[in-house]
């Protein structure tokens, strides 16, 4: 697991090389360069920094307000930068352009919201004791953010859950009992009455246990393609019924509450300490 956590912090979106936004960016002399690995060829080519942050901002989907874009671009610089520090699985590149590996990968064109973003904050990290930290991002989460720890069973300082503003998007979901069992590769003479569902204190689904086996979270959740571990069951006669909160694994920021704290007038300052407080903000 923890080995896990080291590659999920690594991952990040697979990048094309884009036109460079050059014109609408401030003086690009001293930008930092990305080391990329290229999937198919093994050859390691660079990316500046500022693209890749606008590239990932491409393959997302953001939030309206000018306040929560800058917050996320900041988020995703200092996670690359995280990255570029921290390489156990591409060794000298922090990324790499497999959709399988990472994130995603970013379009052919850079919109000018997310350019302004990431002008506006450019050359502005999260650290943690002086370092970049891995400032990590997901759709929803409800009514908590998640711990790393409570997702991946490894303690990091600064990823420590908050309590939301976002109800987080509610969906949900009706398996047969059958179905259910199957699914989850239980024994079908094991009623889901005796299965033991372990949360966290964030509401978040850590463990299902029976009497043979057990499972994590978010294999549960990829198994029965659930969009998070937040949930809760009701069992019925012949049904299970689901009830999920929020997208994503729940850590860092929220996207969507990002979107509200924008408009409650937080400016990206205010919106990064609020998922991040333990972080500084520097430049």
């Amino acid at each position: 697991m923890k080995n896990y956590l080291l590659c999920f912090f690594v991952l990040a979106a697979a990048v094309v090389l884009l036109p460079r936004a050059s014109a609408l960016l401030p003086d690009r002399e001293e930008e930092p360069f990305l080391g990329v690995l290229d999937a198919e060829s093994g050859e390691i080519f660079s990316l500046p920094l500022e693209d890749y942050v606008i590239g990932v901002m491409e393959t997302l989907s953001l939030p309206p307000e000018a306040e929560a874009r800058k917050a996320i671009a900041v988020a995703i610089r200092s996670r690359a930068l995280y990255c570029k520090e921290h390489t156990p699985v591409h060794k000298n590149a922090a990324l790499c352009n497999d959709p399988a590996c990472c994130l995603g990968f970013a379009t052919e064109e850079f919109s000018p919201e997310n350019v302004s973003a990431a002008a506006e904050t450019a050359g502005q990290v999260l650290t943690y004791q002086g370092r970049p930290a891995a400032a990590l991002f997901h759709e929803s989460a409800g009514k908590y953010t998640a711990s790393a720890f409570s997702v991946y069973g490894v303690e990091v300082p600064y990823l420590q859950g908050v309590r939301n503003l976002e109800e987080g998007v509610t969906e949900a979901f009706t398996f047969s009992r059958e179905k259910l069992l199957s699914l989850l590769g239980i024994p079908s003479r094991i009623p889901p009455e005796d299965l033991f569902w372990g949360y966290d204190r964030f509401g978040r689904v850590q463990v299902l246990e029976w009497e043979s086996g057990s499972l994590t979270g978010e294999q549960v959740q990829s198994l029965l393609g659930l969009p998070s571990t937040c949930f809760t069951l009701s069992l019925g006669v012949e049904k299970v019924h689901i009830l999920c909160h929020g997208r994503g694994n729940g850590v860092g920021l929220s996207l969507n509450g990002a979107s509200i704290l924008a408009r409650e007038g937080k400016d990206y300052t205010e919106i990064l300490a609020f998922y991040f407080p333990k972080l500084s903000l520097e430049t």
